[in-house]
């Protein structure tokens, strides 16, 4: 860990397990770069150690999967930061957590959205996120309302992968209403079919999927989502499409939160193959957000 660092330049710094990423984007965009030291106490508390020596602007990245424990380092890091004089501080995560619970639904309950919201908001001025789970609340700033925000996409990038995979007449099928955006998006560099499904959710593991009636026969259908972590409305849509010719079925996510368990279920239900983003560390990524990150980096460094 660097003890002196340019005071008129930005730095990136990550936590251990993001070095090789905060190293290869820091290079790519000509700043300097540290990882910050991290460890547990017996105890189980989480032990922070920043850089010595920070610059005017730092970017933190991380990608908050997991919750709970890297909510609270990212925490100690950012006011730590402050504490070190840094006048400029921005978050780059390419998962956002704690996006789900955008309403109190029954009495009592924590909104957690929008209180996560206000909690960024009082440690960063920048954040920058990959396809954030916004059902009903349409932009990321109405739940997080940080100085400045920033939604990326990685419909590109999974675009370019599935130019590799599937064929030009491959259909291209979102779970619910939410998203056709990317859909659209994907579907749109090689003038590909998309559909949207309607999705009726009746709690955390209960959803009902109704595909629409398209023909298939011999086409392949890749299944998208943002976030996946039960997998059951892949599941859902996979089963609606079993016996209607498919010649075959994929599913592909931004945001892979899928355990062993989920999986099985998913090829089990005539899914072939899973594929996802690197927004969060899985066997299932095949696609890099890498240049996503890289050109909003760079942006918001200029």
């Amino acid at each position: 860990m660097s003890d002196t660092a340019p005071k008129s330049s930005a730095m990136l710094i990550g936590f251990p397990d993001t070095a090789s990423t905060v190293e290869a984007l820091a290079g790519a965009c000509g700043i300097s770069c540290e990882t910050i030291e991290l460890r547990r106490f017996p105890d189980g508390e989480s032990y922070v150690r920043n850089p010595a020596a920070l610059p005017d602007h730092v970017v933190i990245f991380s990608s908050l999967h997991g919750g709970n424990d890297r909510l609270v380092e990212l925490m100690l890091s950012a006011r730590t930061a402050r504490r070190a004089g840094v006048k400029r501080l921005s978050l780059l995560a390419p998962y956002l957590c704690y996006m789900r619970q955008d309403n109190d639904f029954n009495p009592g309950e924590a909104v957690s959205q929008t209180i996560v919201g206000e909690w960024f908001a009082g440690l960063f001025d920048d954040l920058l996120t990959i396809d954030p789970h916004l059902h009903r609340v349409g932009e990321l700033a109405n739940a997080m309302p940080v100085s400045n925000t920033c939604t990326l996409t990685a419909s590109g990038v999974i675009s370019d992968f599935l130019a590799t995979r599937v064929p030009d007449d491959a259909l291209i099928l979102g779970p619910d209403a939410e998203s056709e955006q990317w859909a659209k998006q994907i579907a749109a560099p090689r003038s590909m079919e998309y559909a949207i499904s309607l999705k009726t959710r009746h709690g955390d593991r209960d959803v009902d999927v109704d595909v629409p009636e398209i023909d298939i026969t011999d086409r392949d259908v890749v299944l998208i989502d943002d976030i996946s972590s039960t997998g059951n409305t892949l599941i859902q849509a996979a089963r609606q499409l079993e016996g209607k010719g498919a010649r075959h079925v994929y599913a592909i996510v931004t945001h892979a939160l899928l355990d062993e368990a989920a999986m099985q279920a998913m090829h089990e239900a005539g899914i072939e193959k899973i594929w996802s983003t690197d927004t969060i560390p899985h066997p299932t990524n095949v696609v890099s957000v890498e240049p996503v990150l890289h050109q909003a980096l760079q942006t918001l460094l200029s």
